[in-house]
C-alpha cells in the first residue's frame, strides 16, 4: 500500500493551467506526507473555475510557477504508483511538462475511476465522480481543493 494520490485544479479550460496541486503519500497504508501549493499558471482565470475552486489571480501572485515545483514532484513520484480520480490530473501534469519542456514524472499512473467502475456495479455506467463515490463511502471532504481531493481519492 505504497502510493501517492494527486489532484490539480485548473485556472481555465487549458489543461496545462494548473493553479493548485495537492498530493498525499502513503507508505505501508499510512499517511506519511501531505503537500499542497497554489501555482501561478501564467494563464488567465475564467469565472467557472473560480466559482468551482475559489482560487483567483490575486491569490496566486508570488506563488511558484510549475517549473519551480517540477523537481520536487518528479522526485516524489519517481518509481511510485500515482493515483488520481479521473484522467485530468495526469493529463494536466504531462501537458504542463510539455509546455515548459520539463522532464515528465516517471511513475505508474492509476485512474481510480476505472477501479470504481469495476468494483462497484452501481457506478459502472454513471455516478463515479469523486464527490459521489466519497459520499457513498462516508468520506467527508471539501471538494475542489486539490489537497482535499487527493486525500479523498487516497481513502
Amino acid at each position: 500500500m505504497d502510493f501517492i494520490a494527486l489532484d490539480v485544479e485548473l485556472a481555465n479550460t487549458n489543461i496545462y493551467s494548473i493553479c493548485q496541486i495537492g498530493m498525499v503519500r502513503y507508505e505501508q497504508g499510512l499517511l506519511v506526507e501531505e503537500f499542497s501549493t497554489l501555482v501561478d499558471p501564467q494563464e488567465p482565470f475564467f469565472g467557472m473555475g473560480i466559482r468551482k475552486h475559489n482560487i483567483n489571480e490575486a491569490m496566486i501572485r508570488g506563488k511558484p510557477k510549475f517549473p519551480e515545483l517540477a523537481q520536487y514532484l518528479n522526485t516524489a513520484l519517481r518509481g511510485r504508483v500515482c493515483i488520481s480520480h479521473g484522467g485530468l490530473d495526469r493529463a494536466a501534469i504531462l501537458k504542463v511538462c510539455d509546455i515548459w519542456t520539463l522532464e515528465k514524472p516517471s511513475c505508474e499512473w492509476l485512474n481510480l475511476q476505472t477501479i470504481v467502475r469495476r468494483v462497484w456495479t452501481q457506478f459502472a455506467e454513471k455516478g463515479y465522480g469523486l464527490e459521489n463515490v466519497a459520499a457513498h463511502l462516508g468520506i467527508r471532504y471539501q471538494a475542489h481543493d486539490a489537497l482535499e481531493d487527493a486525500k479523498a481519492a487516497a481513502l
